[in-house]
């Protein structure tokens, strides 16, 4: 049996049943019918390991797995950093305290983000006040002669005198 280290306790692995590491590699199609590559993006690595552990190891494995916090892996395939449990089950081992444990870590992969100040006045968000037309006093509404505009008849609701105004555009 060999030994591997989760979250800085050494754990006794029964068999390292599976390791994926993998990326995908996008491809696009040019006018000519060919599909390039451009670029690699490489997803997270995969394990499923299989423990012997005592009572005292499956209760850090438990608590690691509820807390989802990313930690630290180490196994003869090298040291992988941000490793959550994705998955636990768990048998009664030979003996009463002894357990075995099958576990799927996978390895989170995470964005860096970078932060930069730009001044507003680069950006040109708001134009500069020394630019706008008009000055500091309110000016009244300009009013509009319309040739042929509809009157309130006498008698008529305003409804129905638009109505007769309609009419006569279209009859005349």
């Amino acid at each position: 049996m060999e030994e591997l280290l989760l979250n800085g306790h050494s754990l006794k692995v029964v068999q390292i049943t599976d390791f994926s590491e993998s990326k995908d590699i996008p491809e696009h199609r040019v006018e000519e019918g060919y599909d390039v590559s451009d670029n690699q993006v490489y997803k997270p690595a995969e394990f499923q390991i299989q423990l012997e552990v005592e009572e005292s190891d499956l209760e850090m494995i438990k608590q690691l797995y509820e807390s989802k916090q990313p930690t630290e892996f180490v196994c003869k395939f090298g040291v992988f950093e941000d490793i959550v449990i994705k998955e636990l089950h768990i048998t009664q081992g030979g003996s009463t305290n002894s357990f075995r444990a099958t576990v799927l870590l996978k390895q989170i992969l995470k964005a860096k983000s970078k932060m930069a100040a730009i001044p507003l006045q680069q950006l040109q968000v708001t134009p500069d006040e020394s630019d706008a037309r008009g000055g500091k006093t309110a000016t009244d509404s300009q009013q509009k002669q319309v040739p042929s505009a509809p009157e309130k008849q006498e008698n008529k609701s305003w409804l129905d005198s638009i109505f007769d105004w309609f009419g006569s555009l279209f009859r005349g």
